[in-house]
């Protein structure tokens, strides 16, 4: 039973009111016009405001499980007696037009159509209202269902909605309803029944449809805190809490008032404009004869980005604020119907404007403007208010970036925070995040997760300026996972070493330069296209693309050994994939290899012109398997009849694994081992395993090893246990680039002003700290002489080596810079920075 059915013997019917309406009208004026709840509950608070109250409640009736019920709207305005009911229920018809001005507190009056009270059919059946007038207390209740359409769609017989008095009022001091409605207002039943309030009116909302219970308490707050003239002489309370218009601390950069726009941006403005429609600055405010009561408001442009949380659920605080009669009229357009504009400036951007000359081209229901000369002309300053903000904004950011210039160069900062850590900060403080998955979705695709527990103490830290700088490192996440990871607590990016684009790139100090300066900007590039709201899932498609290409390309043009050794280790059970990559596998050792492959033929051929001895040619073999391949599989028959075939001096084959390799060998048994063995030393076939030539490209350049020591295991060992011993001979004892880096530490530790003072350094020093630190095997001055020749032609004139004696025509870090390639070591930069941890050493 609903409050109307509970209440309807209250008093005595005073009379009745005749409504004529099609359910057809009633439909379109409240669920298509008014279709959000919110917007339904605002329309009755600015009932409240034009009826002259000075306080509006809004509560809600719930029952134990916390179910809305039915709600309540209070207001202590002029009340309504019979004549006052008659007046409401005239759709399409307000009184307020007549008098443009409330005869108790003379407001301008912001409702003109008189359809507001259909808004509340969006959200409920019935509506009853109990009014206290100057000439008693009376109700009336409006079941909705009742209207009904003729056939031909027009408005049938009208609807009787009977007028109740109460002239007893005990009878509603004893009534548990109307106190179940006062406790959801939050406010006694005695105010209502006393002498505390000499009129007021309670409107009740019952039988609600499915679309109030979508009303969030948050988003309502925010629509009253906005859209509403809420000032000394008018409260609004929900749930009992008072809603204030609070200036949000915005922490402006720039601010200025519409009158302070600068003055050639307003020529410009008036340039092409007809006189009357000209602007013009008188008493601090913007006029013209088009719009006499002129146009005045705030600009500001913050620090930090004024979208935060999901609009939908708190509202906006960024863009236009267009006010008519102290009311908003574009609470979901921040744009007010202009195109759209920079977010690097929208997004911080905010503008309150008081335009009441537009109260006459509002259209029904107040959520725009109709288009005119008004609004267009309105229109035209907004945009030049907001190219004026930018403006502004600009130079804040040139005075820094001046203000940078004249710093030292370690403390100057040449990655502006603007640049990386207020964009970061802005889309954490924007969106939800979701852990993104393997493929495109909504979640971010570069960036690690923030717990909601200490996003906002991160955003913080980001937006408080001071120079962060950021950790490089590398880590083997998975081939199928992103090209990096930023994770912005620890200010830390992870490339991912097992991703082909860091494969082709890492291994080469210049190039880790550059490659970790694309995968910074590519973070940055979901960052700003977060910011610049882009739907999440067109960013994680888009970005998806990108990376396949990006992949692609790595792919094309490999020069990278570690590249072409993991290209090996993936194509294990691929055999075209395989093929191609044993083929570049023998470029990087020395060889000029030519892919062939197709039935009855070798899958590449390799040659090595040995001037002695004239040219070598051996055939290439790979045999791809998930597993171990079968002896069958292996076809040492099929690839003796392509060495015939090709007339080569050997072969080399190379398989995942072998047979039987491992096993002990059982006497007198032909077991699978033997055979691979008795068969490759047969056919004169070297057997390699796809993990041996890793191993060997891994280690060409690192341990020096040439094509002829290469050919001198293919050529004569042939098993593969043979195999592995040779590799293992070449592979024992520290690589050259060891022996680089620590001669480099050694010179470097030989540097320091005063120490061996005007003594001329000698390999015999080098030698010397290289065997008291015994990091490497075998020191002796010969190999020590070896590798400083190399260094020093690889030095560019930095220094040279006479004899023994090592002269330095340079400094010792410039030296670290230009021999790079040999120790892996990419030094210093030339050039401070203050954007990685390091300064950019590796």
């Amino acid at each position: 039973m609903t409050f109307a059915d509970k209440i309807e013997n209250f008093g005595y019917q005073q009379g009745e009111l005749h409504v004529r309406l099609s359910n057809q009208l009633v439909h379109l004026l409240s669920e298509q016009m008014y279709s959000s709840p919110v917007k339904a509950m605002e329309e009755l608070v600015v009932n409240a405001y034009d009826a002259d109250a000075s306080t509006c409640r809004i509560g809600f009736v719930t029952d134990e499980k916390a179910a809305t019920n039915a709600i309540v709207i209070f207001d202590d305005g002029l009340g309504m007696d019979h004549s006052g009911f008659e007046q409401l229920w005239h759709v399409g018809q307000s009184p307020k037009i007549a008098a443009d001005i409330s005869p108790r507190r003379r407001r301008s009056v912001i409702g003109k159509f008189g359809i507001g009270k259909l808004a509340t059919y969006a959200i409920a059946n019935k509506i009853t209202y109990i009014s206290r007038h100057q000439n008693g207390t009376f109700y009336v209740s409006c079941d909705f269902s009742k209207f009904q359409s003729t056939p031909e769609g027009g408005a049938s017989e009208p609807v009787s909605l009977p007028v109740r008095q109460i002239t007893d009022l005990s009878v509603l001091r004893s009534s548990e309803e109307l106190k179940s409605l006062c406790n959801a207002l939050k406010m006694e039943l005695n105010d209502l029944i006393g002498k505390g309030i000499e009129s007021w009116t309670i409107c009740v909302l019952e039988a609600l449809k499915p679309k109030a219970h979508e009303l969030k308490r948050g988003r309502l707050k925010w629509v009253i805190k906005t859209a509403m003239p809420l000032k000394a002489d008018f409260e609004v309370f929900i749930d009992g809490e008072k809603i204030e218009r609070t200036k949000e601390a915005f922490d402006p950069i720039v601010e200025f008032s519409l009158a302070d726009i600068e003055k050639s941006r307003l020529k410009s403005l008036n340039k092409d404009l007809p006189t009357k429609y000209k602007w013009r600055v008188q008493n601090k405010t913007l006029i013209s004869e088009l719009l006499p009561n002129g146009v005045s408001g705030d600009v500001v442009v913050t620090q930090k980005s004024l979208v935060r949380g999901k609009s939908v659920e708190l509202g906006r605080s960024h863009g236009f604020f267009v006010y008519v009669r102290d009311r908003l009229v574009n609470q979901e357009d921040e744009l007010f119907g202009l195109h759209a504009l920079s977010h690097a400036t929208f997004n911080f951007f905010r503008a309150d404007v008081l335009a009441n000359d537009l109260h006459s081209d509002i259209t029904a229901p107040r959520e725009g403007i109709e288009h005119g000369d008004r609004k267009q002309v309105v229109s035209d300053l907004l945009l030049a208010l907001f190219n004026d903000a930018r403006q502004r904004q600009e130079a804040h950011y040139q005075e820094i970036a001046d203000k940078e210039k004249h710093r030292k160069e370690h403390e100057r900062v040449f990655v502006s925070p603007r640049l990386v850590d207020q964009p970061i900060a802005d889309t954490l403080a924007i969106v939800t995040g979701e852990e993104a998955g393997t493929d495109a979705d909504e979640g971010w695709f570069f960036l690690r997760d923030v717990a909601q527990a200490n996003r906002n103490s991160l955003v913080e830290i980001l937006y408080s300026g001071g120079t962060r700088r950021y950790n490089f490192i590398y880590d083997r996440l998975g081939k199928a996972e992103r090209l990096v990871k930023l994770d912005p607590q620890k200010f830390e990016f992870t490339l991912n070493e097992d991703h082909e684009v860091i494969l082709a790139y890492s291994d080469d100090p210049r190039s880790k330069q550059l490659l970790e300066d694309v995968v910074a900007s590519e973070v940055l590039l979901e960052v700003y296209l977060r910011e610049a709201g882009v739907n999440p899932s067109v960013i994680g498609e888009v970005l998806e693309r990108r990376d396949l290409l990006m992949r692609s390309l790595a792919r094309d043009r490999v020069y990278s050994l570690e590249s072409i050794a993991q290209s090996l280790l993936d194509a294990r059970d691929d055999k075209f994939d395989l093929e191609i990559a044993v083929v570049a596998a023998s470029r990087a050792l020395g060889f000029n290899a030519k892919h062939i492959g197709g039935p009855h033929q070798p899958d590449g051929l390799a040659r090595f012109n040995d001037y002695k001895d004239g040219e070598i040619k051996i055939t290439l073999e790979a045999k791809s398997s998930k597993c171990l391949p079968e002896l069958s599989g292996l076809d040492f028959a099929g690839i003796e009849e392509h060495k015939r075939q090709h007339q080569v001096d050997g072969c080399l084959l190379v398989a995942p694994g072998y047979p039987g390799e491992g096993k002990r060998k059982v006497s007198n048994t032909n077991t699978n081992d033997t055979s691979v063995e008795n068969r490759s030393v047969a056919g004169k076939i070297s057997c390699w395993t796809i993990q041996n030539l890793a191993d060997m490209v891994r280690a060409t350049e690192t341990h020096q090893i040439t094509a002829t020591q290469i050919l001198d295991i293919i050529l004569n060992r042939f098993t593969p246990k043979d195999v592995s011993a040779g590799i293992d001979e070449l592979l024992n004892g520290d690589s050259m680039r060891d022996y680089y880096r620590e001669i480099l530490q050694a010179l470097r530790e030989l540097a320091p002003p005063g120490r061996l003072e005007k003594t001329v350094r000698t390999v015999q020093h080098i030698s010397a700290i290289l065997s008291v630190k015994n990091k490497l095997d075998g020191v002796t001055d010969a190999k020590v002489r070896r590798a400083l020749v190399k260094m020093s032609n690889t030095s560019k004139g930095i220094v040279r080596l006479s004899r023994n004696h090592i002269i330095f025509s340079g400094d010792i870090e410039e030296f670290a810079r230009r021999i790079a390639n040999l120790t892996g070591e990419s030094g210093s930069p030339r050039k401070l920075g203050s954007f990685r941890k390091d300064n950019g050493s590796q």
